[in-house]
């Protein structure tokens, strides 16, 4: 008869054992990911995986893909990022391209196209009026970062990652 321990890592990653290799149980498990500082490592297994079970080219994700990922909230849990950088490889193998881009990753991100269709998924809705709510209230602060994170209740360098991940730039006047 064998049993199940149920005893945490404690190492680097509370996701990997002592000789580096995932808990796969852990993963299936619903661990919620809001203020993880796991998800690039989490996104990059992922990335990794997909590859290999769908024999595509290895790929990575850029820059931009890891930092979209970071500053998305995951309310879900492990899955729907697994799910998420699962799409994306295979959409970014699909087209040929070198590495996984955050289109990608996000295909219904945010448009910035005047007069282009209302976003059809609510996490699309979403992160559309994220992006113009940041983006108003950095213009309110005269881009005042510091003003803007505490009139929002955030961190600063979560608002940074925002303007990253939307790519919000100020208007030259």
């Amino acid at each position: 008869m064998t049993s199940r321990s149920s005893s945490t890592a404690t190492g680097p990653s509370r996701f990997a054992t002592a000789e580096g290799r995932q808990r796969p149980h852990l993963l299936a498990r619903k661990i919620r990911l809001e203020g993880c500082d796991d998800v690039p490592t989490l996104a990059g297994f992922f990335c990794a995986r997909a590859c290999e079970r769908y024999r595509l080219p290895r790929l990575e994700l850029s820059p931009n893909a890891l930092r979209a990922a970071e500053s998305t909230e995951w309310p879900g849990n492990v899955r729907e990022l697994a799910h998420a950088v699962e799409a994306a490889v295979i959409r970014a193998a699909g087209q040929h391209a070198a590495q996984v881009e955050r289109t990608h990753l996000f295909p219904d991100g945010p448009s910035s196209a005047i007069g282009a269709p209302d976003p059809v998924t609510f996490q699309a809705a979403t992160r559309t009026f994220q992006a113009d709510f940041l983006r108003q209230a950095l213009e309110d602060n005269n881009w005042n970062v510091v003003e803007t994170a505490r009139r929002l209740d955030l961190a600063r360098s979560h608002v940074y990652n925002l303007i990253r991940a939307f790519a919000l730039e100020r208007d030259k006047k």
